[in-house]
């Protein structure tokens, strides 16, 4: 949504996005236009550690009552 249609990762194999976030915890770089409380977020879904990553009733409790995503549409 915020990379404009971008590659993540480049020209980077499956294989060398593994070894970057599970050896180095790398992960992609906030786009240019996508806000910070969003990019924040998107790092909590990265988590490694799955029970750290919030579900998706978290997700859309959050989308759902969080002001600064009053622009999110939700159809549920």
């Amino acid at each position: 949504m915020f990379s404009f249609g971008e590659q993540p990762y480049g020209e980077m194999s499956g294989a060398q996005v593994m070894e970057m976030v599970e050896t180095q915890g790398k992960r992609l770089e906030k786009p240019d236009k996508c806000p910070e409380h969003t990019y924040q977020l998107m790092l909590r879904c990265w988590d490694l550690q799955s029970e750290k990553r919030p579900t998706f009733a978290e997700l859309h409790q959050i989308f759902k009552t969080n002001p600064l995503y009053s622009d999110v549409e939700i159809n549920a």
